[in-house]
């Protein structure tokens, strides 16, 4: 028998040495490489927060806007806006005493045609009574003059009297010691309104010296005015430095009157009110010093058309301070 090489024979071993023997643990997975702008658009993942956040705290609830009370709308009334009251007591004078004692109301006039008022009169107040049963007023707390006087509104933005009102003042007696409230209150006040006005110019107003001024948009208007002559009154003012003025008819419709020299300057004056021999009230402008010429012009604001009213003021259960 042949026998075999013996580097054959180790060939062979190693050969069947080189068999791999079956696992128990799975292939691993294959990994496929990827192309380089995939890589970079694909998104990475976010890691995880290393603390939880803080809750999210609840809004707090937004708080009421605060309006102001708009003083110019509704309808118009007047209500009580403030109080005071003065007590004085001298041991050795009573008389002194109530002078210097003393009680003011201050009312606030308020609802859309306050922008309207050109004219007005007086707060009278007719039945003002305390909790206790006194009256604070009677028949001497207002004269003939109190009642009847007008005077022009004073000229006040439309939004300071959105925001305020027409404030007016009140007056009446003390009330009675102990009292609390004011348990009624009921009084008038004249109220002249308008919302046009024009002006009109008297050229050379001397010349109508003791008579009617004569105009013919005055005559339109159904204004009559008259130049009163020194002659009518018992104690005339200088003659040479006061021009009066009677409004014979409608006085209201008049908003305020000015005066011009020949250079179309305003005339300083000061304006008051006096009464005729007859009795008769008229409006005196009197000057610095003498400046009359013919040169003057009386310049006249007038309202077209007015609405004259007496308006209610009521009021109930209010504390005294």
């Amino acid at each position: 028998m042949r026998r075999m090489p013996m580097y054959l024979c180790l060939v062979v071993i190693a050969l069947a040495g080189c068999e791999t023997a079956p696992s128990s643990q799975a292939p691993k997975a294959r990994v496929e490489a990827k192309p380089a702008a995939a890589a970079k658009t694909e998104p990475k993942a976010t890691p995880a927060p290393t603390t939880q956040p803080a809750p999210a705290q609840p809004a707090e609830p937004e708080k009421p806007a605060t309006t102001q009370p708009a003083y110019d709308q509704g309808p118009l009334k007047a209500e009580i806006d403030a109080m005071r009251e003065v007590r004085t007591a001298y041991a050795d004078s009573a008389e002194r005493s109530a002078m210097e004692s003393n009680f003011a109301m201050r009312l606030r006039l308020q609802g859309e045609k306050i922008k309207h008022i050109v004219r007005l009169g007086n707060v009278i107040l007719t039945n003002v009574v305390d909790d206790t049963g006194h009256s604070m007023v009677d028949p001497n707390l207002y004269t003939a003059q109190d009642q009847t006087m007008m005077h022009p509104a004073q000229q006040i933005p439309a939004d300071q009297l959105a925001h305020d009102g027409l404030r007016l003042g009140a007056k009446a007696n003390l009330p009675a010691r102990g009292a609390r409230q004011i348990k009624l209150l009921k009084g008038t006040i004249r109220l002249v309104l308008a919302d046009k006005t024009e002006k009109i110019t008297i050229l050379n107003p001397l010349q109508f010296l003791g008579r009617r001024i004569v105009d013919p948009r005055l005559k339109q208007l159904g204004l009559e005015i008259e130049f009163m002559s020194p002659t009518a009154f018992s104690q005339p003012p200088p003659a040479d430095r006061t021009i009066i003025l009677r409004y014979q008819t409608k006085p209201d419709n008049v908003q305020s009157v000015a005066f011009f020299d020949g250079n179309m300057q305003p005339m300083r004056y000061r304006e008051t009110h006096i009464a005729t021999a007859a009795g008769e009230d008229c409006s005196a402008y009197m000057f610095d010093a003498p400046a009359f010429n013919d040169e003057m012009q009386l310049v006249l604001e007038v309202h077209p058309e007015v609405e004259d009213i007496q308006m209610p003021i009521e009021a109930a259960n209010v504390p005294l301070p």
